[in-house]
């Protein structure tokens, strides 16, 4: 868990979570408890496009705030008391609400891997904070300088290479090439460390 820090932060919209909800459809769940139309097709798309998404766990007291997972693009409404209401289940017309983000996990086999919160749903501000915006940086070209920024990380913490890889808008081993150039870059490393005695 990264460190946590106080964030001040002001309702804009008062979710309503205890709505009718369609299986699978989280986005269309988390947007209609705040009242909100349409804008993104996935939530992956409405995560990639939110310009006030922060990257951490310091999560506003007292405020409804929209938080999004890896793989399967899953958004899910965090409440100020950090239980979680989510369109979780794959036939019930209602959504399930969670006690926690890990028990939020538990319930997807621990298959979700938690990106960040956000301040806005579908392009709206819901809330006002005073966190900073973690800002992308722009994905280098060749995979081979992206494998070298991964691979630093990498030896910092399997948590540093979470957070590098989503500086720069990469979802965790979705790139092919990315994963070859990091095991190749990570093999060689191990090499090295092997034949200097560092391991």
């Amino acid at each position: 868990m990264l460190s946590r820090k106080t964030i001040l932060a002001t309702q804009l919209i008062t979710p309503h979570p205890d709505i009718n909800c369609t299986p699978g459809m989280c986005l269309v769940y988390v947007r209609e408890t705040f009242g909100i139309q349409a804008k993104y097709p996935t939530a992956t798309a409405g995560w990639k496009s939110s310009t006030h998404k922060h990257l951490n766990e310091d999560f506003p007291a007292k405020v409804w705030i929209p938080l999004s997972d890896n793989p399967d693009g899953h958004v899910v409404l965090r409440q100020p008391d950090g239980s979680i209401w989510s369109a979780s289940s794959p036939t019930a017309g209602r959504p399930v609400h969670h006690s926690s983000i890990e028990a939020l996990k538990k319930y997807y086999n621990n298959r979700l891997h938690y990106l960040g919160w956000t301040e806005d749903i579908e392009g709206v501000k819901v809330v006002a904070s005073n966190a900073g915006v973690t800002q992308v940086q722009p994905l280098p070209t060749a995979p081979a300088e992206r494998a070298e920024r991964l691979v630093s990380a990498y030896n910092t913490s399997m948590m540093a290479l979470l957070q590098e890889m989503q500086t720069m808008g990469l979802e965790p081993w979705h790139n092919a090439e990315d994963l070859s150039e990091v095991e190749k870059a990570l093999s060689q490393s191990k090499k090295w460390r092997a034949d200097h005695g560092k391991e």
